[in-house]
């Protein structure tokens, strides 16, 4: 015997949101945009990493909304719910629905929907992504009139699904005409902070400080708010200053919360143990790289017989697919990034694993590689995509030096990345920085070599970048010792040339004539030349004097 329904009497046609028990800062962009693909789509999906604010920004969201629908607002919390057999019961028991028939709960729940204008929001649904998709499409099919907005750390892999990342907030130095105070990530810390420690006040003090966190913290709420937290005991200063161990530091938050969200470690690891083990392998090889990355870099680095090179794309994918990557696409192409606490939980991984000196040296091997490739087209027709591209590699270039440098058996290798890039220490911006590293590695590797004089000329081109004449000519008279040494016939060459723009440089007009004429008449090789005769070309006066 089929018994009817019944709806309770304390039923309210409003719905059940939970109250927003905290301000809610920021995030006026994302809002306007996710009622826009409400608007047009009848789910959306919102996905982003632990912490990064998804639950809230959507609770903002729906009580912003309630006005829209008849029906009200309804909010089911999967987040505690374990078995997948059960999600269709969980969201009958939110909606209030007291069901006695012996009908499958999808009919029932679909039977209920089917004539309301209503919003449902499916809270947490990335450890039961099968059974809410299942459920999602049954329901909007029953019901032309209902909407869905889901949170996710990945889709749910559905046709018409409106998919909408969650991003960082944004931190100081973002927007480089944004002040300090008006920062989003700023005036959440300051809005927490001041719940913990009333007297607390943001002013010219402690903005640098508490600027300098939240960057630090990658503008991630959770971690924001844990940090806040630890006002209670520690100043701002001293919470930067233990930020080294920032997952044993960013613990306590309320004994109410979900305990993936009580430790910025619980959150990170709860995105860990949804990933596949081919995925999680290649989260903690990417934390080598220093910002962001392209995929060609990501298939040399992060393959072996363990993870196919082939398999790196699909990998990568899905990475970003559960929100542990960020995307970015720009005319130059799409690079990827793991934000600097997902890269740390990396790290702490591939140590356990005991890859990380492999990964660093093919970290160090690609850009090498990419830094000669990078040498040999500067003159070519693509000089601006090189310009571009190696300006974007900076901190992955710095980040290979610095394990070059302190690695033994690897210093040579710290020479021939840095001479490689003699176009970017002067053509980029980056000049300091290279005279910097390329004296650190000439005192790495004292003994006389090939790569050795190279460097030595490429460090006189520097100094003569910088207007230093009598170091450039210093260099390059001892790469000119070295080379003929070594029996470095190019080193000579170019040694001639560097010494001759230093004499450029200093006035003497017949000292460079000579020098310059001797390094262009015995040139057999212009792309070896081409940094040291740009001054000689430019004066075709001067070779005549």
């Amino acid at each position: 015997m089929r018994l009817p329904m019944a709806t309770p009497s304390g039923w309210r046609r409003e719905g059940n949101l939970p109250a927003e028990l905290t301000s809610f800062v920021g995030r006026t962009r994302l809002l306007a945009t996710l009622k826009r693909h409400l608007n047009d789509s009848r789910l959306v999906t919102v996905t982003g990493i632990g912490g990064v604010g998804k639950s809230r920004t959507v609770l903002r969201l729906a009580h912003q909304m309630r006005a829209h629908y008849a029906d009200g607002v309804w909010f089911a919390d999967l987040a505690r719910l374990q078995d997948a057999g059960m999600v269709k019961q969980t969201i009958a028991s939110a909606l209030g629905i007291a069901d006695q028939s012996s009908r499958a709960a999808g009919e029932t729940l679909s039977e209920w929907v089917a004539d309301r204008e209503m919003l449902l929001i499916l809270d947490t649904c990335e450890h039961l992504i099968q059974g809410c998709a299942e459920l999602v499409e049954e329901l909007l099919e029953a019901s032309p009139n209902l909407r869905i907005v889901a949170t996710s750390r990945q889709s749910l892999h559905l046709t018409y699904e409106r998919v909408v990342p969650i991003p960082p907030l944004q931190v100081p130095g973002d927007d480089p005409a944004e002040s300090l105070f008006t920062n989003e990530s700023v005036q959440l810390f300051a809005a927490r902070a001041g719940g913990v420690v009333p007297d607390f006040v943001l002013d010219e003090t402690n903005i640098g400080s508490v600027a300098e966190l939240c960057r630090r913290l990658d503008g991630i709420p959770l971690a924001i708010e844990l940090a806040a937290v630890r006002l209670r005991a520690l100043s701002v200063d001293q919470i930067l200053a233990l930020l080294a161990d920032r997952f044993s530091l960013l613990a306590g938050a309320s004994r109410t919360a979900l305990p993936r969200h009580q430790t910025l470690r619980a959150a990170i690891g709860w995105s860990h143990e949804l990933c596949a083990p081919e995925e999680r392998l290649l989260w903690a090889r990417l934390s080598v790289f220093a910002g962001d990355f392209e995929l060609d870099a990501a298939r040399f680095v992060c393959s072996d017989q363990r993870l196919a090179s082939e398999d790196i794309t699909d990998l990568v994918t899905g990475l970003v697919e559960k929100s542990i990557l960020l995307i970015r696409s720009n005319h130059a192409g799409v690079r990827y990034k793991l934000i600097d606490t997902l890269a740390e939980y990396g790290e702490e991984w591939l140590d356990k694993l005991g890859e990380t000196e492999t990964m660093r040296h093919q970290h160090l091997m690609y850009y090498l590689s990419l830094a000669e490739r990078s040498e040999d087209a500067w003159s070519g027709p693509r000089q601006i995509y090189w310009f571009v591209r190696m300006r974007q590699e900076h901190d992955n270039v710095r980040i290979a030096l610095e394990h070059a440098l302190r690695t033994p058996g690897e210093t040579l290798l710290a020479l021939k990345l840095l001479s490689s890039l003699w176009f970017m220490w002067v053509c980029c911006g980056f000049v300091r920085e290279g005279r910097t590293y390329l004296e650190r590695a000439l005192s790495a590797n004292p003994v006389p070599s090939k790569e050795r004089c190279k460097a030595l000329w490429v460090l006189s081109y520097v100094r003569s970048a910088q207007g230093d004449s009598a170091a450039a000519q210093q260099a390059a008279e001892q790469c000119s010792t070295e080379a003929v040494r070594v029996g470095d016939s190019k080193a000579v060459i170019l040694a001639s040339k560097m010494q001759g723009t230093a004499a450029l440089l200093q006035g003497d007009l017949q000292k460079a004539s000579a020098l310059l004429g001797v390094a262009i008449e015995f040139n057999t090789d212009n792309k070896e030349l081409n940094p040291g005769l740009l001054p000689a070309w430019s004066c075709p006066g001067l070779m005549d004097t």
